[in-house]
């Protein structure tokens, strides 16, 4: 099978999804058995062609015509059949397709260029639906954004072979609100693989007792990361308990900075919080380690990278649920309810009086961590391919 991997236009700066696309791309890579399967990158500019190089990722820069994405959208809207002749001859995905001979192509993330595919079959992916969830913020309100993940979601995952989510809960909104077909959404969840020698070797006691006085967030700094709940968990344990800790976070500004740090001003607790920017790897594994916990209030979910990465690095982790029945996962993490600022308040005083509760959840995120079974998630993939063969023979 000739199989085309497409990114978006991802770098360090844009957070999770970058670590979703090159952690699922090298993981192809390293387990599709070539004599079966010819693996084919694509990227639409320079930079992320650059990017993907430094992870041994080589891929073709398809490039931009903005002639073509003028025509589409007038294809799009009046549905003019004497233009689309035209539009696809102009087309160059149809060129890359045409050229490689490709079967199918999977689109690594939720990609507006899906909708430029004509002839091709392709493969989706859906992070998550939480614009439906919460209407409210600005990042879903500004510059029409609400609708055109509408139009993005109505227009691809419905002529999708297969949409790659998550969870069960991005699974049961997909097939409720876009009338997708539910034997169409495949579930494959994140994962993050982990050094099995650091597991066993792991001294927990130890650890935990070098553990320094800061919560940890790393991620975007959108409003719906919550940042504020926060930071009035840590002016209610300082002026009513009396227990000072530090809030540390990076990442990069989606404009909503500002208001955090005057929002520290107000509650007089500014030099408990630093904002660390843009952290590269090696960094981010440094303040995991000594973090007392990583906190995620966010909005947006079921499923973020942030817990995955603690649980590696023997970092507790303070998280919103989501109503997960993973019970696995429960185990290895302090639920907040993000409606609550108490939860966390509590959360907090109980972790800094039970050091042995918290060891108990470091295990868990590491067994959690160690208990993927990535030989089932390569087998899943090859079963979505495999489908779509046994479809594919009955054309030429």
């Amino acid at each position: 099978m000739n199989l085309g991997i497409f990114f978006s236009e991802t770098n360090e700066h844009t957070g999770g999804g970058f670590q979703y696309e090159i952690s699922i791309a090298k993981f192809l890579l390293k387990k599709l058995e070539k004599k079966n399967y010819n693996l084919k990158f694509y990227c639409t500019d320079e930079r992320t062609k650059k990017i993907l190089k430094r992870f041994n990722i080589y891929a073709f820069n398809i490039g931009k015509n903005k002639l073509f994405n003028f025509f589409f959208k007038i294809n799009l809207f009046y549905n003019l059949n004497f233009l689309k002749g035209f539009t696809s001859y102009i087309s160059p995905y149809e060129r890359f397709i045409n050229k490689d001979n490709l079967d199918l192509i999977y689109f690594l993330s939720p990609n507006h260029h899906a909708m430029y595919i004509d002839k091709c079959n392709f493969v989706s992916t859906c992070w998550d639906i939480c614009h439906r969830d919460n209407v409210e913020f600005p990042e879903i309100r500004k510059n029409y954004s609400f609708e055109l993940r509408e139009i993005l979601f109505f227009s691809t995952y419905l002529k999708s072979h297969s949409i790659i989510c998550d969870s069960e809960l991005t699974k049961k909104n997909l097939s409720k609100w876009y009338g997708v077909d539910s034997k169409r959404i495949k579930i494959i969840p994140l994962f993050r693989s982990l050094n099995q020698k650091k597991f066993k070797n792991f001294n927990i006691k130890q650890y935990v007792k070098n553990k320094k006085n800061y919560l940890f967030y790393p991620g975007q700094l959108w409003s719906h990361k919550n940042h504020i709940y926060v930071l009035d968990a840590l002016e209610l344990l300082k002026n009513k308990y009396k227990i000072k800790i530090n809030f540390y976070f990076c990442g990069s500004d989606k404009g909503n900075l500002e208001h955090i740090n005057n929002h520290a001003k107000k509650l007089n607790i500014q030099d408990q919080i630093k904002y660390l920017g843009f952290l590269n790897n090696k960094q981010i594994k440094n303040y995991y380690e000594n973090a007392f916990a990583l906190v995620m209030p966010t909005y947006f979910g079921p499923s973020n990278y942030p817990p995955l990465e603690a649980f590696s690095y023997g970092c507790p982790v303070i998280y919103n649920l989501f109503g997960s029945e993973n019970t696995n996962f429960k185990k290895a993490v302090w639920e907040i309810d993000i409606k609550n600022i108490l939860s966390l308040v509590k959360i907090i005083i109980y972790m800094k009086k039970n050091r042995n509760k918290v060891n108990d959840k470091i295990k868990n995120g590491l067994r959690y961590h160690s208990k993927i079974n990535e030989k089932k998630i390569i087998n899943d993939y090859k079963k979505i391919f495999k489908d779509f063969s046994n479809i594919k023979n009955k054309w030429k």
